[in-house]
């Protein structure tokens, strides 16, 4: 691009020198030095033009790099606080184990499974509710409120067992867990549940974590 604007501005001072000079030889070439002029003129106001232009186009650079940075920047602070709540399978009585396979083999799907709840991130899990089958057999939102980091042995930092409501999920069922971060970040854990019915067991799928779009980007 130097090259270029140097070639640029050669010509427009030839341009120039040629015009003094035609104009001060002789007087009657005044057309000619002023054509002379005009396109030096022309060639000056071009190289502004790109001059400008790339000034444009390295300030919208600077100011991509800058948003970039503090998208990271945010992201760090997120991580540092992000919490991850668990979603674990009760431990069952014999009796219990053998309802369960039975159902299974029989290809009787599990309306509700008992489960724990359990912080294994960073952070303190806010707003934590989901929906559980009560005393009377009835499914009703269960609010667990603020669930702390789980600090010290794996036995602790659970919540009490509650049976939570297998909702469905597209093809599948699932077991869901909404909550939120300090920054009111909107999350929800999810465990798949299938059904093995040649091996008359209950299997339930890997964490899986996904962010929830906020209240106004839904709109």
């Amino acid at each position: 691009m130097k090259n270029v604007e140097f070639g640029f501005f050669f010509t427009a001072f030839v341009a120039i020198i040629g015009a003094l000079i035609i104009t001060a030889v002789n007087e009657a070439s005044f057309n000619i030095s002023q054509v002379l002029l005009t396109l030096a003129l022309v060639l000056i106001t071009c190289i502004y033009a790109m001059r400008t232009s790339d000034i444009a186009k390295a300030t919208r650079a600077q100011a991509d790099v800058s948003v970039r940075m503090a998208e990271e920047m945010r992201d760090t602070r997120y991580d540092a606080l992000r919490p991850i709540i668990d979603i674990v399978d009760a431990i069952l009585e014999p009796k219990e184990m053998a309802t369960r396979a039975y159902n299974a083999r029989e290809g009787i799907f599990p309306q509700y499974l008992p489960c724990r709840l359990r912080n294994v991130g960073v952070g303190p899990a806010i707003e934590v509710y989901s929906f559980i089958e009560d005393n009377r057999g009835e499914t009703r939102r269960w609010d667990f409120h603020t669930i702390p980091v789980a600090i010290g042995k794996e036995q602790m930092g659970y919540t009490d067992e509650v049976r939570l409501l297998l909702e469905q999920r597209g093809n599948c069922r699932a077991l869901v867990v909404y909550y939120k971060d300090v920054y009111g970040n909107s999350l929800e854990s999810i465990r798949e549940v299938s059904v093995n019915k040649d091996k008359g067991a209950v299997n339930i799928s890997p964490l899986r974590i996904s962010p929830l779009p906020k209240k106004g980007d839904q709109e």
